[in-house]
């Protein structure tokens, strides 16, 4: 039986269309970028001008040429404008605020193109283009702690427009109806925390746990209340051998004796390791020989005055151009320890012969890295 509603409802079938079949557009060509998927297009009209000379620079970035942004280039969301100055100037600046935060870097002359490294591992790329007169100047993280980075990114801004740096310290009071800790309280969260790093330590094969096991020594080592405490726990403890062991280990990676059988990533772990265990030790070194009682332990610890650890620390020290910040953490070491003990330092001078290297060290630290510098003319005053 039909009703009118059975009039009105219409069968949903494919309705026939006619589609003409094209050749598929040719793809443009991507410029080669630093860049990742989240970027900015920027249109071609605005891409005239031509490659901008530059002169060596006196800081270290010795820029040939800037190129143009090209007219298709997927751009960095960490990028800023210049206008205020030319390119030589911005390079100028930009190395230099490298330099006063203690960031290594490495130059590239003929891409104006700079990779940076933190002390904390954050690597990251600078490069300088040129657009409408203007300088561009381009950042990208490649790995590390995303909130380090963007805290550098505004330093390395700032500088890039010669704006003056900011440096902001709040301190913040504890109210008095807070509990305070009391030291012993304090004394037994640091064991938990140097407990809980050696079971990481103990789990074979694992490298995230070995690397936040040794993370967390230098947290507890660089922290302000007990580091006398947590250095004596860390140097009279199972930590010792590990951390020389560590150490030493580097000195396997000169020319002709390099490890073998190791993968990249291997090797980048054990990198990342030697840094850990040098801070390890240069904060207990300083924190017992702040507290007079570094003479001690060295009694009980031959191996922190032995030859082949003060060795394996000028040698740290030697190669401050390829690793200024293994080279700080040793030369901290080294002036714990010369500090303490008469016989290391004439043995640094004399059967060891580690003024080149230090000299060395601190010309780098001059032109490279402020933190460097410092810890060598300490060093240097206690020779």
């Amino acid at each position: 039986m039909s009703t009118d509603h059975d009039e009105k409802i219409v069968e949903d079938i494919p309705q026939m269309r006619s589609v003409a079949m094209m050749s598929p557009v040719p793809m443009v060509p991507l410029a080669r970028s630093i860049a990742t998927p989240k970027a900015q297009l920027i249109s071609s009209a605005r891409f005239v001008e031509k490659k901008e000379i530059i002169s060596p620079s006196p800081t270290g970035w010795e820029l040939a040429v800037t190129d143009p942004l090209p007219a298709i280039y997927m751009l960095e969301r960490t990028h800023t404008y210049v206008s205020n100055a030319g390119a030589k100037e911005v390079a100028n600046r930009i190395a230099n605020s490298l330099r006063l935060q203690s960031i290594a870097a490495t130059f590239s002359t003929k891409e104006a193109l700079a990779t940076a490294e933190t002390s904390n591992q954050v690597v990251f790329t600078i490069r300088l283009w040129s657009h409408k007169k203007q300088v561009l100047v381009e950042l990208q993280r490649v790995s590390g702690c995303c909130f380090f980075y963007q805290q550098t990114v505004k330093a390395l801004f700032r500088a890039a427009k010669g704006e003056p740096e900011r440096r902001l310290s709040y301190n913040y009071s504890i109210p008095d109806c807070v509990p305070q800790e009391s030291p012993e309280e304090t004394k037994q969260c640091v064991q938990e925390g140097i407990d809980c790093a050696s079971a990481l330590l103990k789990k074979e094969g694992r490298f995230d746990s070995h690397a936040l096991a040794m993370e967390s020594l230098v947290h507890i080592t660089n922290a302000t209340k007990c580091r006398t405490f947590a250095a004596h726990c860390i140097l009279c403890g199972d930590f010792l051998s590990t951390l020389i062991c560590l150490v030493e280990a580097s000195r396997m990676e000169r020319p002709g004796t390099a490890m073998q059988g190791l993968s990249s990533m291997e090797e980048e772990h054990f990198r990342v390791m030697h840094r850990h265990a040098l801070a390890v030790l240069a904060n207990c070194l300083s924190a017992l020989d702040d507290s007079g009682e570094l003479a001690h332990v060295l009694k009980q610890q031959p191996e922190l005055s032995s030859t082949t650890f003060l060795l394996a620390l000028l040698d740290d020290v030697e190669n401050a151009t390829d690793r200024p910040h293994d080279a700080c953490q040793a030369t901290r070491c080294l002036c714990a320890l010369v500090q303490t003990c008469s016989d290391t330092k004439s043995r640094i001078v004399g059967e060891l012969g580690g003024l080149p290297a230090l000299e060395a060290a601190h010309s780098q630290g001059i032109c490279r890295n402020a933190y460097l510098e410092t810890e060598c003319q300490k060093l240097k005053l206690h020779l």
